[in-house]
């Protein structure tokens, strides 16, 4: 090797050298804010110190800002997450009462009880009105005996446990139901697409009776592919360039999370279960 590659090769070092510690260094300052925000409305030392790494390094919550909006938006789930104490989550329910946090204008935010959704009421003079709001929106097709249906309901039950909100239909879809479709859609910030060969020639097929194929092709016209979370289900779905079609040319160069060889390993399953719900939350407005 000559002296010029092994200077190139130096620099090189260098240079992933310099952009690690820059990114440990910016990672040290969000905790550092998350961390005074947390002191400053009477959180312990110790206890603000702990909270604030789990939010900048689990959750990549890097500014005050995003901190208001996410934690503000899903209370009860950031608790479960974080581990707080109640005298914490009285403080952070304060601490969000005076800041009045609005993540999702004009809707406000759903509530969340045990990770199922919960709608706000609203009182508008003598009238109520109901609004409803959800992370995700998990399109998905059933599969012969339901195969398909229950593996995303294990999935959906977990991220739900971690605090995410979604729209999950747990009986068949038909008829005048298109309307909750659309609605769940439409008021969801993201959608994540369980993809399986069925699944992908549903969508393909272009059958505009076929509730996957109308799923589908609404949530990529609403929210567009930037948007959308491709989850592979079966291992022969691996190679996206194999995906073809609407399917492909919507999300075949996405990165997906692969969930295929996960259902009888549940250390593989958690660790993919962190993996989607880290995507969400980088997503998430």
């Amino acid at each position: 090797m000559s002296t010029k590659q092994v200077d190139h090769i130096v620099t090189k070092q260098d240079e992933v050298d310099e952009v690690r510690k820059r990114q440990v260094s910016e990672r040290q300052a969000d905790i550092d804010d998350i961390k005074k925000l947390f002191t400053s409305i009477g959180i312990s030392c110790t206890d603000a110190t702990k909270h604030a790494e789990k939010l900048v390094l689990d959750h990549k919550i890097n500014s005050k800002v995003k901190f208001d909006r996410k934690v503000g938006s899903d209370l009860t789930g950031f608790s479960a997450i974080l581990q707080l104490d109640d005298d914490d989550v009285e403080l952070l329910q304060e601490y969000f009462e005076k800041l009045r946090v609005t993540p999702f204008p004009p809707s406000p935010p759903p509530l969340v009880s045990g990770g199922a959704t919960v709608a706000r009421v609203l009182d508008s003079g003598s009238s109520s009105k109901k609004l409803k709001h959800w992370n995700c929106f998990m399109t998905h097709n059933w599969g012969i005996g339901n195969e398909n249906h229950l593996k995303v309901k294990r999935i959906n039950d977990a991220i739900q446990k971690q605090g995410v909100i979604t729209w999950f239909d747990e009986e068949r879809m038909s008829g005048e139901t298109r309307q909750q479709m659309v609605e769940g859609i439409e008021c969801s910030d993201i959608i994540v697409v369980f993809i399986t060969d069925a699944y992908r020639n549903k969508i393909n097929q272009g059958d505009s009776r076929d509730n996957c194929r109308f799923e589908f092709k609404h949530a990529f016209e609403q929210k567009g592919a930037e948007f959308m979370i491709p989850v592979v289900m079966e291992t022969g779905m691996r190679n996206a360039r194999e995906w073809t079609g609407v399917l492909g040319a919507a999300l075949s160069t996405h990165l997906y999370i692969d969930f295929s060889s996960s259902f009888n390993d549940d250390a593989v399953f958690d660790a993919k279960i962190t993996e989607l719900v880290n995507r969400v939350t980088s997503l998430l407005p």
